[in-house]
């Protein structure tokens, strides 16, 4: 295997583990009753805004996955 790709392989594995890391944080915020639908829309943005400054606050800034 190739440096260039030895490293393309890291970089991917990186990106996998945090998206995993991303859903299991944001299961833990959706009631179960929900998480079978398909999509969610927020109604209540205040509280949306309160939920991503905790979660840059606690973890990391969002990233596009995680918005």
């Amino acid at each position: 295997m190739s440096k260039k790709s030895h490293k393309a392989s890291l970089d991917l594995s990186a990106e996998l583990t945090q998206r995993m890391r991303v859903d299991h944080v944001f299961e833990a915020f959706q009631p179960t009753e929900l998480r079978a639908s398909s999509v969610v829309l927020p109604t209540n943005f205040n509280c949306l805004k309160t939920l991503m400054n905790a979660y840059e606050s606690a973890c990391e800034k969002m990233d596009d996955y995680s918005l």
